[in-house]
């Protein structure tokens, strides 16, 4: 069963990495309207009380040093996690999740340069820069199908707290998988194999056949 386990896990953690990631492009982004209540006074109203009916893009929106406590159902069941951001754009999540009637505990940390991901699951983690996941969002319904609901409504506790910077240091016990160079070293080995089959096309003397050969190989 554990076997099983991981494809499902690692899945999991997948997105929630990179939901966690498009929602704090998507707060850089966006911009506070005149007239709104501020993020202060909001985080004041909100603090050392249970609330539903907000989204996980309220809840980070406070903009303050704050840590929250949250739940929202999943497909197998509920998934519980902690939340500690801080003001200068760093973020942790602790999340348990039951997979098959066993609870798997995943983590992420941004640090304002990179994501950290990694489970009770696997030695083993993945580490990828903001920017190139950020790059990767689409707008797109499918997009929207593979990761979390940024709206999606949750229940949660919050309350300021005093930053903890050993919060967002990766564990040193756990082997973080460059998913960056891993992509970029995959796309090299793209290029190389396409050099490879358009040098093979350019011996061929015969114009037509050499046409075809480049357009099989898109090396036209």
């Amino acid at each position: 069963m554990t076997k099983r386990l991981l494809p499902i896990a690692a899945a999991v953690i997948i997105i929630i990495a990179v939901a966690a990631a498009a929602l704090f492009f998507q707060l850089k982004k966006s911009s506070k309207p005149s007239g709104e209540t501020p993020a202060s006074q909001m985080m004041e109203e909100q603090t050392a009380r249970t609330t539903s009916g907000s989204s996980i893009r309220d809840l980070l929106g406070f903009g303050n040093n704050v840590t929250c406590t949250i739940t929202y159902p999943s497909e197998n069941g509920e998934t519980k996690g902690t939340v500690y951001v801080a003001s200068d754009e760093r973020l942790r999540g602790d999340f348990t999740s039951n997979m098959e009637d066993k609870e798997i505990d995943s983590h992420m940390i941004q640090d304002g340069t990179y994501s950290y991901i990694w489970s009770s699951s696997s030695p083993q983690g993945t580490k990828m820069k903001l920017e190139d996941i950020s790059s990767r969002q689409s707008p797109g319904p499918e997009s929207q199908n593979q990761n979390i609901d940024l709206d999606q409504k949750v229940d949660y506790q919050c309350s300021p707290w005093s930053v903890d910077n050993s919060k967002f240091v990766p564990p040193a016990d756990i082997e973080f998988i460059d998913f960056t160079s891993t992509m970029m070293q995959m796309q090299d080995q793209t290029n190389t194999t396409n050099q490879s089959q358009k040098a093979i096309c350019d011996t061929i003397t015969d114009p037509q056949a050499k046409a075809a050969c480049l357009e099989a190989t898109g090396g036209n």
